[in-house]
């Protein structure tokens, strides 16, 4: 069985943070604040090095054991703040990471949006207030445990472990190397360890499901409702019939769409204005009815979307969550209905070239799950 904790010849406590770390670490706390130390790999080398670091604190301010002790980059000065908490984390990243690291606005919303509910579920404290050096292995574990207790359906808890392999993705962003020269006056070293061990679930390979006829149905259901509701019926029918991103949903302009037969098609390729996700540009194909309602409901408008603004799209996601949607994306669910559809009536190589998809595997894997109820097909019969 492999060791994880250990006791040093002074009784100083060395451990792995998790089951697949290699090295070891000491910690020591100091006024009520953590600090990590990596050991490195060889045990005996590891326990030596602890307890010389836990002599010189003895005698040295923290600032002066960390100079010497800890030599990433994130050693703490007479300038540095050792209390930095989450909120100057997310205050520094906001400010700087768009101009520093190229991180658009929208992924840096999405990314600390993340970290404060990682932070809220596992802690149930304000993530604002929460302190960077509090981010421990075992907050993780916690919100683990949270999620995952009392599921014990296998496809839901596939689904839970996937988000969160997600989950820590996103917070490795907002502290990644490149993210670091942010925070030079922080320490920060306590989050990086933890996230650099952070073991993610393995074996939860994705393979689409539909959700029930009767959620699907209300999906088709609340389109209808729409009638007059213009920016909520155009952006529900670009995502049910067109199989359209969020951002190209927001972008969509009346000359993106052409008549072909009894069908339109939507040009979706990168412009002046807009970028296609990954390069991914191609052809959207769908009803000439839904098409021609769209057309007629944005009332001569370039854009189809008002302002084009994201909080366009939150009536549609308020509502497709009420009616059953417990996805973090509902609106990208539509987009993978709509791809279950051609896959079905059209066989899996059109449905990826209708979802502009690089591969069938991801289209395969993702976007495509069998229609074998007819009453299922002709929700899309309009």
């Amino acid at each position: 069985m492999t060791q994880n904790s250990t006791r040093t010849k002074r009784g100083n406590r060395i451990f792995k943070k998790n089951p697949s770390s290699k090295g070891w670490t000491f910690m020591k706390q100091v006024n009520g604040r953590r600090y990590y130390f990596p050991l490195g790999v060889i045990l005996s080398d590891a326990k030596t090095l602890a307890d010389e670091i836990d002599a010189y604190a003895y005698l040295n301010p923290i600032a002066d054991v960390v100079k010497k002790f800890r030599p990433n980059g994130l050693s703490v000065g007479n300038d540095i703040c050792q209390n930095a908490t989450i909120g100057d984390v997310a205050k520094r990243y906001r400010l700087l990471a768009p101009s520093e690291c190229g991180v658009e606005p929208s992924t840096i919303k999405t990314y600390l949006l993340v970290l404060n509910r990682v932070i809220r579920e596992a802690t149930g404290k304000d993530p604002e207030r929460f302190y960077v050096s509090d981010f421990t292995p075992s907050l993780i574990s916690e919100f683990k445990r949270r999620r995952l207790e009392e599921v014990t359906d296998f496809d839901k808890r596939i689904s839970i472990k996937r988000t969160i392999n997600s989950y820590m993705k996103q917070i490795q962003g907002i502290f990644s190397k490149r993210a670091l020269k942010l925070y030079k006056d922080f320490d920060v070293s306590a989050v990086v360890e933890t996230l650099k061990d952070f073991d993610p679930y393995d074996k939860i390979g994705v393979k689409y499901k539909l959700p029930s006829y009767d959620l699907i149905a209300r999906t088709h259901k609340l389109l209808e409702s729409y009638d007059s509701c213009k920016d909520q019926y155009i952006a529900l029918s670009l995502a049910l019939h067109f199989g359209l991103r969020r951002k190209e949903i927001l972008n969509a302009k009346r000359n993106w769409f052409t008549k072909v037969k009894s069908q339109f098609k939507i040009a979706v390729f990168t412009d002046e204005t807009f970028r296609v996700k990954a390069g991914e540009d191609g052809y959207a194909f769908g009803s000439s009815v839904i098409a021609e309602k769209i057309l007629t409901m944005s009332d001569g408008f370039e854009y189809l979307i008002t302002g084009g603004e994201r909080h366009a799209l939150d009536p549609v996601l308020k509502d497709l969550r009420r009616i059953g949607w417990d996805r973090v994306k509902p609106l990208h669910e539509c987009r993978k209905l709509y791809g279950s559809y051609w896959a079905s009536k059209e066989g899996l190589y059109f449905a990826q070239k209708t979802l502009r998809h690089a591969t069938p595997l991801t289209t395969n894997d993702y976007y495509a799950d069998l229609i074998d109820q007819e009453e299922i097909m002709e929700l899309w019969s309009a």
